[in-house]
């Protein structure tokens, strides 16, 4: 008997692209979840093969899922279908139990292959569990987020300026430590959403010399309406999450839909935890080192790549 469970959410929609050139064009969807045994028989074919996570799924295929099994696809129509254990889907039918997600940007889902005209990253914002990688365009969610620079010498401060919509600028001030809690200390004026502003960092000596800026700092807060966007989004998605806490492709589709909103760092947290649990998948190895190189963290990308080689 076949069972298909579809879970579903529809928070309002966000424009998206949901493929890119290089995906096929009877694309059903992308497994992002597998668990116990799951087996398809691809477009062509007779014979059952396994499905790993990271897979694709083309309309004309079919998968079954065994005992005590499980798996979720996000599809190429931006619905979340859950096949249970003893499940089949057939996708030769021309619209499969489910409904449209359509809050979900979905963008870069599909993609394969990093960019490589992605600016690069000097420093870092963060506020509690949220944290910025300042490649031009990225954003933040909190109107007074916290920064974090580079660590400091002994005997130094920062010299900082914050500049951007609109004069005068925001924040002039030395702090001594690396860290500038814009919570805590007294704005010219108040930060605003769908703003764009410029940090300006300086390091200074014990005398007042210059030794050093953190060039390129630029951070974006969220407008009212994607915050309040990305605000549903995650509480939908915790409420999955909740439901099925060893699922990880909740946390998954809301890294995606960070990335869709340039919070890269928010992506990041969620990419490296789930390589943390899972270093030996390829599927979250690839899209963490996707990450890695939008943000030009150098270093990362190149640890990451040499502990996949060595594994090999």
């Amino acid at each position: 008997m076949k069972r298909l469970i579809v879970i579903l959410t529809c928070l309002g929609c966000l424009a998206g692209a949901v493929y890119s050139a290089d995906e096929p064009t009877d694309l059903f969807g992308r497994f992002l979840h597998v668990k116990g045994k799951v087996e398809m028989v691809k477009k062509g074919e007779v014979e059952r093969v396994p499905v790993k996570r990271g897979d694709l799924i083309r309309f004309g295929e079919k998968v079954w899922t065994g005992e005590n099994s499980q798996a979720t696809i996000i599809t190429s129509g931006k619905k979340i279908v859950n096949l249970v254990g003893n499940s089949e889907l057939d996708t030769t039918a021309d619209q499969p139990d489910g409904k449209m997600a359509r809050s979900l940007h979905m963008k870069g889902l599909f993609e394969e292959s990093s960019s490589k005209d992605a600016l690069v990253a000097v420093a870092g914002v963060r506020a509690e569990m949220e944290y910025i990688l300042s490649p031009r365009n990225s954003a933040v969610k909190s109107e007074v987020p916290v920064i974090e620079l580079a660590p400091l010498p002994p005997d130094h401060t920062y010299r900082i300026q914050i500049t951007g919509g609109g004069l005068p600028s925001p924040y002039k001030g030395t702090i001594e430590t690396n860290v500038l809690d814009l919570s805590k200390v007294e704005l010219r004026k108040p930060l605003k959403r769908d703003q764009t502003y410029f940090i300006q960092a300086e390091i200074v000596d014990a005398r007042g010399g210059l030794r050093g800026k953190e060039r390129d700092i630029f951070m974006h807060i969220l407008s009212a309406e994607d915050y309040e966007k990305i605000s549903a989004v995650e509480k939908e998605i915790a409420q999955f999450q909740k439901e099925d806490p060893e699922n990880p492709s909740y946390p998954l589709i809301l890294a995606l839909e960070y990335e869709d909103l340039s919070l890269y760092s928010d992506a990041l947290a969620i990419y490296e935890e789930l390589h943390a649990k899972s270093p030996d998948d390829p599927f979250i190895e690839r899209q963490l080192a996707h990450i890695y190189n939008q943000t030009k963290r150098i270093t990362d990308l190149k640890k990451l790549t040499e502990e996949a080689e060595e594994e090999k």
